[in-house]
């Protein structure tokens, strides 16, 4: 006997031991008809029998039979691996979530400096700046209004205590963090989430082996390549923003556009502090504390352009073609000042077609970046520098705490803390050079 279901008047021959087969969201009859084909009507004496004619039907039938199975293993396949889609469309369909208007109405929280702005759904953004009133409330039923109608599928509480931060505010946190941060968008950032373990091993070239020339039978000197080995193990860092409890009450688009841009601010600050100067226990390793450059110089108090010339030139040509000066201001004012042979300042305030806005030296950027030294000047391929996330971040309230000496309840404010876990080390020493001493 040969299966078949009715889809849409027509027959789909299929193979199945089931009783009903489910294709496209819907359950179908599975139906039986002989092997055997029914019996020809009686053939006409006079017609001529068609040349060819069993031949042929033989091979469509198989030919059918063959489609038909291929279309029945191809949806079942499809069906198999969405089965997380469809059950994303029928729990978001019993609860009524909202889908976002790609043409709605826009509420703007933050304009880039390039002229920008980052935007989101106005409507999404009044439900958030409400969510975010409920945390500051800890109102757990307001907090799961928001989930219901805009992220039915995700957690609300994380593993280690405190509440996820919704997924569409920590995209704005990142689209915020990305224009304001100096280190981190011009890294190499690594996503181990997924990872079952805590920590990401690297290796990476420390010395590479020595090539020379000699005669057919002189000795060769052998020398080999030796490996520097890093690990990423992610660190829990922890930002904390100070707010007045009068957000509670004001409109919640107010609240959303303070708070995301807040809360992007504190995150940067502690971020680039590590990835700059930190000290590699329980924290990121800095790049300008925790290696030896490649090359390094001691400018007496006197920096000048034979120091300069000799940071960019001892950097291998792999790594200076991508580099970035980085420099705390008082640096950079100094660097100003500096003049070529026909009084020409040497730092160019145009900067670079790749880096608009941003002063330049020898053709390459200059970052501010201002937990570094005011004494020293780095010459550093920030995508030599790898950084570890591991998502997702959290969110958490105090209001009974004393943060950088101040009173909470006093102050009638609330103490926001946003938690994530990260990384940050150089891969190679031989793209960092560096200028020490710049002034006295």
């Amino acid at each position: 006997m040969r299966k078949f279901i009715l889809v849409d008047g027509k027959k789909l021959y299929i193979e199945t031991s089931e009783k009903v087969f489910a294709m496209d969201g819907k359950n179908y009859q599975v139906q039986e008809e002989p092997t055997d084909p029914p019996s020809d009507p009686p053939n006409d004496p006079l017609a001529d029998p068609p040349v060819g004619a069993d031949e042929e039907e033989k091979e469509i039938e198989k030919e059918a039979q063959a489609l038909s199975k291929s279309i029945v293993d191809k949806v079942s396949a499809l069906l198999s691996g969405n089965k997380t889609s469809q059950a994303v469309k029928d729990k978001m369909a019993a609860i009524g979530a909202k889908k976002i208007d790609p043409n709605g109405e826009k509420l703007k929280l933050f304009t880039k400096k390039n002229g920008k702005s980052v935007e989101i759904d106005k409507e999404l953004g009044g439900d958030m700046g409400k969510w975010f009133q409920a945390l500051l409330r800890k109102d757990t039923a307001g907090l799961k209004d928001y989930y219901m109608k805009w992220e039915p599928l995700n957690e609300t509480t994380a593993a280690e205590g405190g509440r996820l931060v919704p997924v569409a505010l920590y995209n704005v946190l990142i689209d915020i963090m990305e224009d304001v941060a100096v280190i981190k968008p011009r890294a190499n950032v690594i996503d181990m989430t997924s990872m079952k373990t805590n920590q990401l091993n690297l290796d990476s070239v420390l010395t590479k082996p020595v090539v020379q020339w000699g005669s057919e039978q002189a000795v060769k000197a052998t020398s080999s390549m030796t490996f520097n080995q890093i690990s990423l193990t992610p660190y829990k860092l922890a930002a904390i923003v100070p707010v007045t409890t009068e957000l509670i009450q004001d409109s919640p688009f107010a609240v959303i556009q303070i708070v995301a841009k807040a809360l992007a601010d504190g995150v940067v600050k502690a971020e680039e502090r590590a990835f700059a100067i930190g000290s590699g226990t329980g924290q990121p390793t800095g790049f300008s504390t925790g290696y030896t450059p490649v090359w390094t110089v001691d400018a007496a108090g006197a920096v000048s352009i034979d120091h300069i010339q000799g940071a960019y030139w001892h950097m291998p040509s792999y790594y200076r073609t991508r580099a970035y000066w980085l420099a705390n201001q008082i640096a950079i004012s100094i660097l100003a000042e500096l003049k070529d042979t026909t009084n020409r300042p040497i730092l160019l305030e145009s900067g670079i077609i790749t880096e608009p806005g941003i002063p330049a030296l020898k053709g390459r950027p200059v970052l501010e970046q201002n937990d570094l030294a005011s004494n020293a000047i780095y010459f550093c391929d920030l995508s030599q520098y790898y950084i570890g996330m591991k998502l997702p971040m959290t969110i958490d309230v105090a209001d009974q705490a004393t943060v950088a000496g101040y009173n909470l309840w006093e102050r009638n404010m609330v103490a926001v803390r946003v938690e994530e876990r990260v990384d940050g080390e150089l891969v190679t020493t031989r793209a960092l050079t560096s200028i020490t001493n710049i002034n006295s």
